[in-house]
């Protein structure tokens, strides 16, 4: 079964993103950039700032990069997690 959830026009959608490429992740910070529905709220360089900014910030959505570096968790990893 499917449910609509209703967004208060008044709230922002708090955004988490998860990305190491500095280039990525400036293109992304200037979408959200005084956007008037969504919030980036966190940005982590890797999956283990990743899962303590989760614990620590109230985010609606993330948006996260699949490969984290050779020495990190893969995107997959951390959605499991």
């Amino acid at each position: 079964m499917f449910t609509k959830t209703l967004i208060n026009n008044e709230s922002r959608i708090k955004i988490m993103l998860i990305e190491d490429d500095r280039m990525h992740k400036g293109h992304i910070e200037k979408l959200f950039k005084d956007h008037p529905k969504f919030q980036l709220e966190a940005v982590a360089e890797t999956g283990i700032k990743a899962l303590e900014g989760l614990k620590t910030n109230n985010i609606d959505f993330v948006i996260m990069d699949y490969e984290l570096g050779k020495h990190d968790l893969w995107g997959v990893q951390l959605t499991r997690i």
